[in-house]
């Protein structure tokens, strides 16, 4: 397969999942999304932009998915969320995780990881307050605002260059879904529906069932372990490329005068 360029404006670039069962996870969500396996458990999720799939720091510790962030300088990214009430701490390795102020966490990494070969993933931070956390993560990720017209979950994308790093939006409320701020990863799928009923049918809880917003059809899971994850079918170029959105100067305007869409690696699983 030819490399992959992942140079450019990218910062969302990768995942790590913390599991009660790492190990019964990776070969979940390797045999979930029709990942051929490799000879470890997990290895073939980095073609999904998964560079980790690792057990629990502690008895009591949080577990699910960590979003990894390309910053120029993590050493000021850091900085600047300690000046808006975030925290931050470094693993064993030397890599910054950062809290937000409502506890969520992100990893902030100077280098893509080699490991990855493509990615078919994006995030979005389901807020309690969204004017709040997107300034935080604004400042931290040194990103600009979209905002969409008339949006009943207030969705706003922040991006740098012409790359979308993530949604913030308010999605509490919707029937089934958990009561507190997330990151909900949604890997890309030609073919939601299926995906929905292989999850729903091995064990994962369907909490937001196949449900058609303005650029995507999506659904939102619980996984056997009790981690959130979602599905995404984009919808086409077209469709996504005229949505109206407002830019940091509240001028109008539509998705595509800003951002690219379908970046060359960000491809969907069949």
């Amino acid at each position: 397969m030819a490399a992959i360029d992942r140079s450019g404006d990218d910062v969302f670039v990768g995942l790590e999942l913390e599991s009660a069962a790492p190990t019964d996870a990776a070969v979940y969500y390797e045999w979930l999304l029709g990942l051929s396996p490799g000879s470890r458990p997990g290895e073939a999720l980095a073609r999904v932009g998964v560079t980790a799939v690792r057990g629990q720091t502690a008895p009591d510790a949080p577990t699910g998915w960590t979003p990894a962030f390309l910053v120029d300088d993590a050493a000021r990214a850091v900085m600047r969320a300690q000046q808006l009430g975030g925290l931050a701490e470094q693993d064993a390795d030397g890599r910054w995780i950062v809290h937000d102020p409502a506890g969520v966490r992100c990893r902030l990494v100077e280098a893509v990881p080699p490991e990855i070969a493509g990615r078919h993933a994006n995030v979005d931070y389901s807020a309690f307050d969204v004017e709040e956390t997107e300034a935080f993560y604004r400042a931290v990720f040194d990103a600009r605002r979209l905002r969409m017209v008339d949006d009943p979950y207030d969705m706003r994308f922040l991006c740098r260059g012409r790359r979308i790093a993530a949604g913030v939006f308010r999605l509490h409320g919707v029937a089934g879904f958990a009561v507190r701020p997330c990151w909900i990863v949604y890997f890309e799928v030609a073919d939601l529906v299926m995906h929905v009923a292989r999850a729903a049918e091995s064990g994962s809880r369907v909490l937001i069932p196949p449900t058609r917003s303005p650029f995507n059809l999506y659904a939102v899971l619980e996984d056997p372990w009790g981690d959130l994850f979602a599905f995404s079918q984009l919808l086409p170029r077209p469709l996504l490329g005229s949505l109206p959105v407002t830019d940091d100067d509240d001028a109008p305007g539509e998705l595509i005068d800003h951002v690219d869409l379908f970046p060359a690696h960000h491809g969907s699983i069949a």
